[in-house]
């Protein structure tokens, strides 16, 4: 169902990029916005580590607002968020990030944009975050790069810092003397630790995956060895004498162990598909349907029978 779902995301952005949009679109916004959501990262809980990651980078510059911007199908989303007080989010149309994601001419991802006065850029001087709060007057951009399932690195939003009009307690624009290059690199600097925090999150995640994968497979194989004993020992009884009530119970026992080999078989597959593995070619069979519900009506009463039944008082 969620794998459905991301695919009807994705291929709604497809369809957008064909349609007149009200913000830049990267040639390759359908790859970028998967690897956005494959990082799970999108209206997460509030993380320590990229908020200590804002504050010093926020510091080091000198800005009353420093944010990590992921940018989304329709809009930008605070990761961390220092300066704009409780705000998560806002609209795509009217974020700065939106066009800090855009490649240069060539094609090859922006190292950073800056703007040094809104209010002279055409692009932003009639944006609400410019005429109205938090007044926004210099802006600048580092796209935080992450590798998706091709390796290819997109920009999945920026680390970006922001200074406000004069007049509401800022600093006004900024000159290239203000920030130059040594605040550009302090940016970047940042914008790398950002990018190597979120991708060592994404190594541990799938670490863990396959650690958990790997504890299935092994469990899985230490079961297969007992319960095709036990299989075994099935057989051999079912051929010996035994009364009617004897062989109901030693035909809903084997019942059950075709059940466990079929669960255990399914989950050492699942292991080999989760490591990579070539797939098991697929077992085709004739399956006899009244036989199926027969099975299904004599474990389900066998079950039934076993179940304690309730104490009256």
């Amino acid at each position: 169902m969620a794998e459905a779902m991301e695919t009807d995301n994705v291929t709604n952005v497809i369809e957008a990029a064909d349609d007149p949009s009200p913000w830049p679109l990267p040639p390759d916004e359908a790859e970028r916005i998967r690897t956005l959501k494959n990082l799970e990262l999108l209206d997460s809980p509030k993380d320590e580590e990229f908020e200590r990651i804002t504050a010093l980078c926020g510091s080091a510059l000198d800005v009353p607002i420093c944010l990590v911007s992921l940018v989304d199908e329709r809009r930008q989303w605070f990761l961390s968020n220092r300066g704009l007080g409780a705000t998560k989010e806002t609209g795509r149309e009217i974020a700065f990030c939106a066009h800090s994601i855009m490649p240069s001419e060539d094609n090859k991802p922006k190292e950073i944009m800056v703007v040094r006065d809104a209010l002279a850029d055409p692009r932003f001087a009639e944006s609400a975050l410019v005429l109205g709060w938090p007044h926004i007057r210099f802006y600048a951009g580092a796209p935080l790069l992450v590798g998706g399932s091709d390796g290819v690195k997109r920009a999945i939003g920026t680390l970006c810092v922001i200074d406000t009009a004069v007049e509401h307690g800022g600093t006004g624009a900024r000159t290239e003397q203000a920030f130059g290059v040594r605040e550009k690199q302090i940016l970047l600097d940042f914008g790398a630790l950002l990018t190597g925090a979120i991708e060592a999150r994404e190594q541990a995640k799938r670490a863990l995956s396959a650690a958990k994968t790997d504890y299935i497979s092994c469990t899985a194989h230490d079961i297969r060895t007992p319960v095709a004993c036990f299989q075994l020992s099935l057989e051999l009884l079912a051929q010996s004498p035994l009364n009617d009530e004897q062989r109901e119970y030693v035909k809903h026992a084997q019942q059950s162990v075709e059940i466990m080999t079929e669960t255990v078989d399914r989950a050492i597959e699942a292991a080999r598909a989760q490591r990579g593995a070539t797939p098991m070619s697929i077992r085709k069979e004739a399956v006899n349907v009244r036989q199926l519900l027969d099975r299904i009506d004599s474990l389900t009463r066998s079950l039934s029978a076993q179940r304690p039944r309730s104490l009256s008082a």
